[in-house]
């Protein structure tokens, strides 16, 4: 991928978390939520896959101290994101559901609408030194 294709798609990373951390924890730090985001997005995905993580799974999965992922978790369920039936951890989807929360995914959606069309055809993204084209076959919103 050329430099411009990774400038599109570093700004909507930066975009999508930076947005995304401040809606899902409006008075927090940049620098605090999206530590939380991270947990809180990997329990939702693992959710919404029908595989809900334990905190020994998540904790592997994050590459992340027990400790420190089961006080991510606890502040989490404080928040009301996530809760925890058995062993398990699942994200309170009914959230995502929420006006505020219902506007960050029609904006995430438009951001990556937006990059796409920046990106244009993936094929012309072809490097003529090495002739091997990397693009990924889906994109994966964080919030």
């Amino acid at each position: 991928m050329n430099r411009e294709g990774v400038l599109v798609i570093a700004e909507l990373m930066w975009a999508l978390r930076r947005y995304g951390a401040h809606t899902f924890f409006p008075n927090m730090p940049l620098h605090k939520a999206r530590k939380l985001v991270l947990v809180g997005a990997t329990v939702g995905l693992a959710h919404l896959r029908g595989r809900p993580v334990t905190l020994a799974s998540l904790s592997r999965q994050l590459e992340m101290p027990h400790a420190i992922t089961e006080r991510r978790l606890k502040q989490l369920i404080q928040a009301g994101w996530v809760y925890r039936r058995g062993r398990r951890y699942l994200l309170r989807l009914e959230r995502l559901e929420e006006p505020t929360y219902a506007i960050y995914f029609t904006h995430a959606e438009r951001s990556v609408a937006v990059a796409y069309k920046k990106l244009g055809n993936p094929a012309q993204h072809k490097h003529a030194q090495n002739g091997n084209l990397t693009v990924p076959r889906c994109v994966t919103v964080v919030f």
